[in-house]
C-alpha cells in the first residue's frame, strides 16, 4: 500500500487532521496530542537523547542585554499561537513573574519555525523568541541554537530564562 506524507499549515490543521480521521497516523507537539489523546487508538512518546520532556527558553540577541524586566515594549517572534516551545512555555513562565502577556509586547508576530522565529531575532525584525531545548544547561542550549541557525549565528544568541519541563511530542495512531 501506498504511503502520502502530508504537512499541516499550522497545529490547527493538525489537529483538525486527527479529528476528522484523515490521516491514519500523526507526529504531533504534546499540546495536539492532548486534543487527540481520548479518540486516539495509541499515543507512542518520543524519547530524545534519554530524555521524555523538553524545555522553552526566551532567546535574545547577545548584545540587546534583555532581562525580564527590560522586555515590556519589545518586539517577540513566536513558531505558532499553539505551540508549547515556541509560545505557550514562555508565555506561561512570563505571567508566573508577574507580567501581562498580553500587554507586555509592542508587537508579536508567528512566523511558524524555530530557524524562522531565531532568524527573526537575529535579523533585527524581533527583539525575542522562543524555542525549544532538551536541557537548561548553557552548553546544551548553545547546540541547539547552533543546529537551527548554524554555530557563528548562535553565537550572537542569549537565553533569558528557561521554563520548567514538558512531555514531548508523540506519534499518535
Amino acid at each position: 500500500e501506498d504511503v502520502t506524507i502530508d504537512l499541516a499549515a499550522d497545529y490547527g490543521s493538525l489537529g483538525g487532521l486527527g479529528r476528522t480521521g484523515a490521516v491514519d497516523l500523526i507526529w504531533a507537539p504534546s499540546v495536539v496530542c492532548a486534543r487527540l489523546e481520548e479518540d486516539a487508538a495509541a499515543v507512542f512518546k518520543t524519547v530524545r537523547e534519554g530524555r521524555t520532556t523538553y524545555r522553552s527558553a526566551l532567546v535574545a540577541r547577545r548584545d540587546a542585554g534583555l532581562t525580564t524586566s527590560t522586555l515590556a515594549g519589545k518586539r517577540a517572534a513566536w513558531v505558532d499561537a499553539t505551540s508549547l516551545g515556541g509560545h505557550l512555555l514562555v508565555t506561561e513562565h512570563l505571567r508566573g513573574l508577574g507580567h501581562d502577556p498580553r500587554k507586555l509586547w509592542a508587537s508579536e508576530a508567528y512566523v511558524g519555525s524555530y530557524p524562522a522565529a531565531l532568524s527573526a531575532v537575529l535579523d533585527g525584525e524581533a527583539d525575542v523568541c522562543a524555542m525549544f531545548v532538551p536541557d537548561p544547561r548553557p552548553e546544551v542550549i548553545d547546540r541547539s541554537l547552533g543546529l537551527l541557525v548554524g554555530p557563528a549565528r548562535a553565537a550572537k544568541l542569549a537565553t533569558i530564562f528557561v521554563t520548567g519541563a514538558v512531555p514531548t511530542d508523540a506519534i499518535v495512531v
